[in-house]
């Protein structure tokens, strides 16, 4: 088994590449509820001194008439607000533009 960080392109005994996923949910159905990626891997972090602290991310597109925005919900397991906000919050809109 194969364990890199990050985990979201990697392919592992899971077999997916997760953005893959979400892009082709997405385009199928644009209205899903379900276009979701994790970073947990259960068969590694439960041990894990330092598991990742990014969760999960949920994708959505939102139809607003004249234009469709992408909403994306974020979960973290710990998020240390003075050291790594402003480093988390810059990754996410970076990652979230190559997705679009």
């Amino acid at each position: 088994m194969e364990v890199q960080y990050p985990i979201l392109r990697t392919y592992t005994v899971f077999c997916i590449d997760q953005v893959e996923a979400v892009i082709a949910k997405l385009v199928k159905q644009p209205f899903t509820r379900q276009a979701q990626m994790i970073t947990w891997m259960p068969t590694v972090d439960p041990g894990a001194y330092d598991p990742p602290c990014l969760q999960s991310l949920w994708y959505r597109l939102l139809d607003n008439g004249d234009a469709w925005y992408l909403n994306c919900n974020v979960r973290f397991r710990s998020n240390d607000a003075w050291g790594a906000s402003f480093m988390n919050l810059f990754g996410l809109t970076h990652f979230n533009r190559t997705l679009v």
